[in-house]
């Protein structure tokens, strides 16, 4: 999780790529924590930008109805989500932009919500960001290396079995 200074910027960071999408093209916001997703929602609505919702503050059965307008009301052009509801389940192709404003810890939830809106053979591009990159240093920085390399955190942090650095 992001904290201080470093959780403003990735929001500003946002906030510019939010203001900057094309009308016709829909982008996926990746939160896990209630706080993040509370603070994305609230730049959304300061920029008045219409979208949907699908995290543990969205009673189960709305979470449905969040998704599906989404998808088919090109007015929505935002989701702000957990990666439970983007790694298990739906495909989401309509979106050509997956944002993450935290990157879920375990590398197999990370791949399936890539490959949610992006299929192979796909003729559209699908653009991810993750402006933790800027920060060589940070926690989330070295989780998105274990995602990359394919490595097993728990394994590195609770069995010690690999280093984490």
């Amino acid at each position: 999780m992001l904290c201080g200074s470093r959780r403003i910027l990735n929001l500003s960071y946002y906030k510019r790529n939010c203001e900057e999408l094309p009308l016709d093209q829909k982008m996926i916001i990746v939160c896990d924590f209630q706080e993040s997703y509370t603070m994305v929602e609230v730049m959304l609505d300061k920029l008045e930008l219409e979208y949907s919702s699908s995290h543990g503050k969205v009673k189960r059965g709305a979470i449905i109805k969040e998704i599906r307008r989404f998808k088919q009301d090109a007015g929505c052009r935002f989701l702000v989500a957990q990666h439970q509801t983007l790694s298990e389940g739906g495909n989401f192709q309509m979106a050509q932009h997956m944002f993450f404003y935290e990157s879920p810890v375990p590398v197999i939830a990370r791949r399936q919500m890539e490959k949610r809106i992006h299929r192979t053979g796909q003729k559209t591009r699908v653009r991810f960001y993750d402006p933790i990159m800027m920060h060589r240093a940070s926690v989330e920085r070295k989780i998105l290396d274990f995602h990359v390399e394919g490595r097993d955190l728990f394994k590195a942090l609770i069995e010690g079995q690999e280093v984490f650095r």
